[in-house]
């Protein structure tokens, strides 16, 4: 995916990130701040924690619409077909995005 960018999701909104890996800091702090978890399943909630909150999109030049994926469902090639799979996008947004963690 060309100019694909890191977006967050939550309950106040959408905002776009300019890195993965910044946002990822992020969730993880968020995550360890709020959310109650053990040892032994950390892993899997920070998972689903990040597979709602993480998700990868690409503006449309033409309709002015961004797309979004979940992290679980990027456009990927299979790696026995080498065919592209190509998952329908999560959500549409068609609004100014705050850069960082403004929301």
């Amino acid at each position: 995916m060309v100019r694909k960018k890191p977006y967050l999701v939550n309950e106040h909104g959408v905002s776009k990130w300019d890195d993965a890996s910044e946002l990822n800091l992020f969730l993880q702090i968020q995550f360890e701040e709020n959310e109650e978890f053990t040892e032994a399943d950390y892993e899997e909630k920070f998972e689903a924690f990040m597979t709602e909150h993480f998700y990868v999109g690409k503006p449309c030049a033409v309709c002015c619409t961004t797309v979004l994926w979940k992290l679980t469902e990027l456009p990927k090639i299979h790696p026995v077909t080498s065919r592209l799979t190509f998952y329908a996008p999560n959500k549409r947004v068609q609004q100014a995005f705050p850069t960082g963690p403004a929301l």
